[in-house]
């Protein structure tokens, strides 16, 4: 047995009782007191007081753990000068004190002011000082360093007696005292792990009164920079525990595994409680280890030897429990049930392993974050996360950029998801990619590492955890050398360490934000190493280069508003190179409050909605999810590029369809294959095929020539026919039911050009006059403008289709992206070049069949352009056109966000049926996830409600389009098979959409915007603040385009 000794015993003794008449205590200011009092850090697992009660235990219950939550009596101060000094006295009155929850921030409780910012401090900078005067302009200048005073009674049970009494805070933000019974007990820091006192001295029988101070801001704020909403209070859960004064303070099951032989041991990691240690006492203990199954695999004091052990993998979390007895006089005093896992992610040569195979990271990066109470997170939110990340094909989560709550690491290991556990040590605004805080800095270092080995020891028990960050954003120096020191020393499992800023501290590469021709010059082992925003880095950070080593980016994708563009390229690249071990998206989920935390209907909100200055505004509101937990349509897109399956329907036609399965562990005949066959959208036969067995990390060619030969009968007319194969799961799961698709493709069959339907032949009259061409048929009557060279009338049975005319349009609503790198000064020409249009010429003909031909010329002024249209008239209403487009300016062409065209129709046109992408919204370098098919939506649904409105609602490749009222009238869009559109319709306007910050601000007008394009820009998302949308995804001005229509009035 390895017996590992309190670091300090001494934080087991009694702090002096001093009331500060200081604005603020000592501690609060000074980097080199970080803790008093404080116990020195333990495991997530309590233990039990029986095996039985052991056994019994539901989600890690105890008798011997009483929880403290619940309503507390509370006192807000803006500053701390005004707090109550003695609110911790016995005698202290606190009747006319308001209650709060615990856990909860106090900021959403309605007391103080949520304020959110990404880099810079909210208070006056002057490290370690925060009580300094900040700008005037500033949340703080008032609320200089609010504090909240709690107060609560509580009794401990009868059973307890003669127990050590531990309180435990999961998570206090940012520093916090602690009185019991008047007395002081102590002081934390470290707002993201377990604050636990020994507060057996301090209580007594009958009602005891706990007293806790805490404070926004403290020295420790300096390192808790993050990119998240400042919020303050007792978070996480507040407990007691009785703890034997005999037995253990912790244990630790420490799993390995040889690869080659299957073979496993568990050693067992001991530390007594620091009574027995002074006593001289030595804990007897016993371990047991029970297989998945709960059969007992083996016993012994210390160590036990495995045979052939099932190994943990995200897809097959198979997991081992430990039972350590603890023996005092003979009898069971003592027992601890730990979760185990054999597994193990290793570096071999420029690859990741996860137990001896190659490992790509479908990674996410997570905040805590709950759009109702900020920081406290439910069990079945955590859940909630999990499932959709699984669902997702996420298979690895970084807790950005904190240790988590420990419910978390028990779903992981439930569920299956590897976790980058990351410690809470962030500098941004001072340090990033500098050797400023903690830098070189013998307190700062010191406070560092603390943080380090308290991470460490909470959660190494975990299967899931299998790498270490050292924090983020905080810049390089001797103090992360000494934390990945520290981490090595108490991880017996030796974990990698990963950390960006210095990734000479670590075992893999990493870097934020690297774009797609960064990534193919790394592996070329020429790019040149930096930062997020181009600061070129230096080899005391991360060594000589090339390395060698995994590339990992701890972020990349960045997911705000609309956004993760290219998405699919990026893992092209990666799966191509085995260096590229894949990345984590920024990030899981939108950091957007809810206005009303009552009422969810009165929308969301970000920075400086409170007031709260300074402020980075929607920058927190970049998740693949809403703060709700509902998908964002780029969510489906990481869906698709995630799937661990990958199909290759090159020799379809000859019946053989190619599997790559590139699962760690499942084989696909636990995944059944299914198909689907469209003809010209409409599904017309459906199936499944027998059991495939591909194992896991290979390929196997699939017979469905079965499949094919039912294709080939549809594909023989003039359609387009499409086979979808599905794998969908055969059993119900821990996190989807039965039937959910884990991967998918779809594959267009061979055929010769589809044509289109002819004009339908009938009578139209045409009349030209200043205003324009006018034409008449039975039922209808359409006038193109002499001012746009556009319809700007269409009538149907007396009822006008067009609220609006049709007009050019070139620009769009800016996405977050667009603006980060600067569309609206790039692109500004396009803006109103639209609606400077002059026709230069109209000309009314007749073709071969007797229908009007309206021929049109455009000019736009500034980028000059030419715009060439034709249009024809047919029975029926129906209007062809076709448009030529070519920009004439030489050596000036600044690219087009949008090359199309926008009208309005009546708003109760809101139902919509398209044959394309779908279901949900897809843009050109963001499709991969939408399968060509038929669908129907209303115009409400078809929208997209981003927080901070912007572009949204587009589909791709509309072969047509049809939008009517509830009695079938409408207007129905035809266009090319080989030229399809993109199309989208919202029930507000652009304008609307760029002038409202929230998306509840939107109005609902009493008519219809569509858009018909020939072609949008991407929308990106290697950042938001710099990164263009990918060159193949623009629309470049040194070319020319053409593109046709139809028109078709739709009647009952």
């Amino acid at each position: 047995m390895k017996r590992m000794l309190p670091w300090l015993v001494v934080t087991f003794l009694t702090v002096p009782a001093a009331i500060s008449q200081q604005p603020v205590p000592e501690e609060i200011e000074n980097p080199a007191i970080t803790q008093l009092g404080k116990l020195p850090p333990r495991g997530n697992s309590w233990s039990y007081p029986s095996l039985e009660s052991a056994e019994d235990s539901i989600d890690g219950e105890s008798p011997w753990v009483k929880s403290l939550n619940g309503d507390w009596k509370f006192c807000w101060s803006p500053r701390p000068e005004q707090r109550p000094l003695k609110f911790f006295e016995q005698d202290f009155d606190t009747s006319k004190w308001a209650q709060i929850p615990v856990p909860s921030t106090w900021e959403r409780e309605g007391y103080g002011t949520p304020l959110y910012v990404n880099i810079k401090y909210p208070f006056h900078v002057d490290p370690p000082r925060v009580m300094g005067e900040p700008d005037e302009s500033f949340t703080s200048f008032h609320e200089r360093n609010p504090v909240g005073s709690y107060v609560r009674e509580f009794d401990l049970p009868e059973d307890w007696k003669g127990m050590r009494i531990v309180l435990h805070f999961g998570g206090v933000r940012s520093a916090m005292f602690l009185w019991v019974n008047g007395k002081k007990v102590g002081y934390s820091q470290g707002s993201r792990l377990p604050a636990e006192f020994d507060v057996t001295e301090f209580v007594h029988g009958g009602a005891n009164r706990l007293a806790v101070e805490v404070y926004k801001f403290s020295d420790a704020s300096y390192i808790e920079d993050q990119d998240f909403w400042r919020l303050s209070g007792i978070y996480r859960d507040v407990f007691l525990a009785a703890m034997p004064a005999d037995g253990l303070w912790d244990a630790y099951v420490q799993p390995e595994v040889d690869l080659a032989t299957g073979a496993g041991s568990v050693t067992l990691h001991t530390t007594p409680m620091p009574v027995a240690v002074a006593k001289g006492a030595k804990p007897q203990v016993e371990l047991t280890l029970l297989d998945r199954k709960g059969n007992e695999v083996g016993s012994g004091a210390d160590r036990i030897e495995v045979n052939d052990v099932d190994l943990w993998y995200p897809e097959q979390p198979w997991r081992y429990t430990a039972i350590v007895k603890v023996r005092s006089n003979g009898k069971i005093g003592q027992v601890f049930r730990l979760p185990v896992g054999f597994r193990k992610l290793e570096v071999s040569g420029p690859e990741l392993l996860l137990n001896g195979k190659p490992l790509k990271i479908r990674g996410v990066n997570r905040h805590e974050f709950d759009p109702e109470t900020g920081y406290v997170m439910t069990a079945d939110l955590m859940r909630r996360d999990l499932e959709l990340m699984k669902q997702a094909n996420i298979n690895f989560v970084r807790t950005a950029h904190y240790p988590n709550a420990p419910q978390w690491y028990s779903l992981c290991d439930e569920l299956g998801m590897l976790v980058m556990d990351e410690a809470n040590v962030e500098s941004h605004g001072l340090s990033y990619h500098k050797r400023v805080l903690p830098g070189d800095q013998p307190d700062w270092s010191a406070a560092v590492v603390e943080r380090m080995k308290r991470m460490v020891v909470r959660d190494r028990q975990h299967p899931s955890v299998v790498m270490w960050s050292l924090g983020n954003e905080a810049g390089y120096g001797t103090s992360f050398l000494a934390m990945s020191d520290m981490c090595r020393s108490n991880d017996p499992e030796q974990r990698l360490i990963q950390y960006a800023d210095m990734n000479l501290a670590g075992d893999v590469d990493s870097q934020t934000y690297p774009d797609l021709e960064w990534l193919k010059q790394h592996v070329q082992g020429a790019a040149k190493r930096k930062g997020e925003r181009g600061k070129i880095s230096s080899q005391e950070q991360h060594g000589p280069y090339p390395s060698g080593r995994p590339f990992v980016m701890n972020e990349y994708a960045h997911a705000m508003g609309n956004s993760i563009g290219n998405f699919a390229d990026y893992w092209d690249l990666i799966h191509s190179e085995p260096i590229l071990s894949g990345g984590f998206i920024w990030d899981w989920v939108d950091q957007a409050l809810y206005r009303d935390r009552t009422d969810p209907t009165q929308g969301f909100v970000y920075g400086g909605d409170f007031g709260d200055i300074p402020n980075d505004t929607n920058f927190c509101v970049n998740g693949v999810i809403g703060a709700d937990r509902e998908p964002h349509p780029h969510y489906f897109e990481v869906q698709k590029v995630y799937q661990p399956v990958h199909f290759d329907g090159a020799r379809l036609t000859d019946g053989i369809l190619l599997l790559t399965n590139r699962y760690s562990a499942l084989d696909l005949s636990e995944c059944q294959l299914c198909y689907e066959i469209q003809s010209d959208g409409e599904r017309v036969e459906q199936g499944h095929l027998p059991a495939v067995v591909v194992p896991p990390h290979s390929s196997k060619p699939i017979d469905v020539s079965a499949v094919s030969a039912i294709v080939e009968k549809y594909a023989l007319g003039n359609q387009e026919v499409m086979v979808t194969f599905k794998l969908k799961l055969i059993e119900d799961a821990l996190w989807a039911k039965l039937g959910h698709v884990v991967a998918w493709e779809q594959f267009p069959w061979p055929h010769e050009d589809i044509l289109q339907a002819p004009l339908p032949l009938g009578d139209a009259t045409a009349k030209q006059t200043e205003s324009g061409i006018r034409v008449e048929g039975e039922g209808f009557s359409v006038r193109i403008s002499a001012s746009t060279g556009l319809p700007d009338s269409y009538v149907m049975n007396g009822q006008e289709l067009l609220v609006q005319p049709m007009r050019w349009n070139f620009w769009r609503a800016l996405t977050d992206n667009d603006d980060g790198w600067k569309v609206g000064e790039k692109m500004r020409a396009w803006q109103d070049a639209g609606s400077a249009a002059v026709v230069k010429s109209i000309k009314l003909t007749e073709n071969k069949d007797d229908r009007p031909v309206i021929n049109v010329v455009v000019m736009l002024p500034n980028p000059k352009t030419r715009i060439s249209i034709q249009h024809t008239v047919a029975a029926e209403g129906r209007l062809k056109t076709t448009i030529g487009f070519e920009v004439l300016s030489e050596p000036w062409k600044p690219d087009l966000p949008r090359l199309g065209i926008q009208f309005a129709i009546p708003r109760t046109f809101g139902r919509v049926a398209w044959y394309g992408r779908g279901p949900h919204e897809n843009y050109w370098d963001r499709k991969t996830s939408a399968p060509i098919g038929r669908y129907e939506s209303t115009v409400a649904k078809w929208v997209t409600p981003y927080v901070h409105p912007q572009e949204n609602g587009n589909r791709c490749d509309v072969r047509w389009l049809r939008l009517t009222n509830e009695r079938g009238i409408g207007l129905h869009v035809d266009a090319p098979t080989d030229s399809p559109l993109s199309v989208s319709a919202w029930p507000y306007t652009m304008d609307d959409l760029v002038n409202a910050k929230h998306n509840t601000e939107l109005p609902e007008r009493d008519f219809i915007t569509v858009n018909l394009d020939h072609l949008q820009m991407g929308v990106g998302g290697d950042n938001s603040w710099g990164l263009p949308v990918n060159e193949p995804y623009r629309i470049k001005t040194d070319r020319s385009y053409q593109w046709s229509f139809t028109l078709v009035p739709v009647r009952p």
